[in-house]
This record gives C-alpha cells, sequence and structure tokens, in this order.
C-alpha cells in the first residue's frame, strides 16, 4: 500500500509518500507510477522555488523506490505559492486515495490539528 502524508505547519510543508500500491509488478504499476509522478513534480518545484528565492532554505528531498519526502521551509513572501503547489499535489494523492482506497492511504495535518485519514 502507498501511504502519502502531507503536512503544513506555519511556513513548513512536507509530503512524505512510502510503500507500493501492488496493482501490477514492479515497474508496471500504474498507481505507483502516477503517485511518483506528483512526488516528482513536488521535488522539481521544490528546486525551482529554492533557486527563485521562494525558500527560506535548501529542499529536503528524498526521492527512493518506495520513500519519498519533500520538505521546504518557504519565506513569508512565497508561503502563497508554495501552499499552492503542496495543495495541488495533495489533491491528487487524496484523489488516488479516493479512486484505489485498498492501495492508496492519504493523511493530510494541519499545524498540529487531527489528521483526515483517506483510504484503509
Amino acid at each position: 500500500m502507498v501511504t502519502a502524508e502531507y503536512t503544513q505547519m506555519g511556513k513548513g510543508f512536507c509530503l512524505v509518500v512510502c510503500g507500493h500500491a501492488g496493482t501490477a509488478p514492479e515497474g508496471e504499476d500504474l498507481v505507483c507510477c502516477a503517485a511518483s509522478t506528483l512526488v516528482y513534480t513536488a521535488a522539481q518545484c521544490a528546486f525551482d522555488f529554492y533557486g527563485e528565492g521562494v525558500l527560506q532554505q535548501f529542499p529536503e528531498i528524498i526521492t527512493k523506490s518506495g520513500n519519498a519526502q519533500v520538505a521546504v521551509v518557504a519565506t513569508e513572501e512565497g508561503k502563497e505559492r508554495v501552499e499552492q503547489m503542496y495543495r495541488t499535489v495533495a489533491t491528487g494523492l487524496e484523489l488516488l486515495a479516493r479512486q484505489y482506497p485498498k492501495h492508496v492511504g492519504y493523511i493530510e495535518r494541519h499545524g498540529g490539528s487531527d489528521a483526515e485519514e483517506i483510504g484503509d
């Protein structure tokens, strides 16, 4: 199962995606492909934001098979842009969890509040 967690606390944003969907053999799983595409999109946007001076520091990015994380801290001026990007990627992961609840789980946290969970 793929587990995706989106967390926002103030100007900090983090996306963690772990696991494999298991809907097809490795390398042929379209659900995993969709989740991976969303993670790589977030990672590239984080690199771009850093280059544009929208982040306070270099982003923390891990992209390994079955384990990914994209974490950033936005500047005050860049917070809205960064939040829009994370919201867009998180929406895609949430849609995957609703479409494939036995294969994708989604959790969202804001400022230490209770999490909203979707999927098994």
